[in-house]
């Protein structure tokens, strides 16, 4: 998905190796801070534009799942089935617009999102154990960029601007997880509730059908958490050395 390759991660962290004296002789690679900077963040514009390709691919599955219930609302359903398709197309709709206006690594659910930083900062320190001697750069000569992990911590790019949230892109990800709520539990009662003259494919259909939405946006939302849990900058910039004598 949105994964370093380990070789070229064992090759940073063989790169990213503070100079020793023994080693001094022998005529390591050594990069100075700029290109340790130009190299992970390439990696990290790497990792957005894979992001954005895999996010433009999962459009197609709210898109799709909304077929079967046009193709139900054309034949002209019973009473009963009015409402929960009505609410189906709904979550799924919600679920294509907010894949296409948030970042690639944000959910919109502020629990999950904080979530997602605190795993991910965790692994970033755990890199680092504190008598290492892999040393952070000092932080006022380092360039402040924008990864794809640090706009899942609110510096995303929404429609209406970097750093904005309307009220829709604030509200919508919990109205959406309610209303997947919601069919799940209609799907309950369809499950309990009689055939009354239905077969049993009919009778599975229908709670299949209402379950859909949430297993869309269930999918979606665990696609983002993987995609937020890898950030070269994150996990490389804690391997930076400074050269000796500089």
């Amino acid at each position: 998905m949105a994964d370093v390759p380990r070789s070229a991660t064992a090759r940073l962290r063989k790169t990213f190796q503070y100079p020793t004296d023994d080693s001094s002789s022998s005529t390591p690679e050594v990069l100075d801070e700029e290109e340790q900077d130009n190299l992970i963040q390439s990696l990290a514009d790497q990792n957005a534009a894979r992001n954005a390709q895999f996010r433009i691919a999962m459009l197609a599955l709210p898109v799709l799942s909304t077929l079967p219930y046009l193709v139900i609302l054309f034949r002209r359903p019973e009473a009963s089935l009015i409402l929960p398709t009505l609410l189906s197309i709904s979550s799924l709709a919600s679920t294509t617009w907010l894949l296409y206006a948030q970042d690639p690594t944000e959910t919109g659910i502020a629990a999950l999102d904080s979530w997602a930083r605190g795993a991910g900062l965790d692994n970033s320190n755990g890199n680092n154990p504190p008598f290492s001697p892999l040393r952070r750069a000092p932080g006022g000569s380092r360039r402040r960029r924008l990864s794809s992990f640090s706009a899942a911590a609110g510096g995303g790019v929404g429609v209406y601007g970097r750093g904005y949230r309307s009220p829709l892109e604030t509200y919508l990800p919990l109205l959406n997880a309610g209303l997947c709520a919601l069919l799940l539990l209609m799907a309950v009662l369809i499950a309990l509730a009689p055939p009354e003259g239905r077969t049993a494919p009919e009778h599975v259909s229908r709670v299949m059908l209402a379950c859909l939405p949430a297993v869309v946006y269930a999918v979606v939302i665990a696609a983002k958490l993987v995609m937020s849990s890898v950030d070269p900058e994150r996990d490389l910039t804690g391997l930076k050395y400074e050269n000796k004598g500089a």
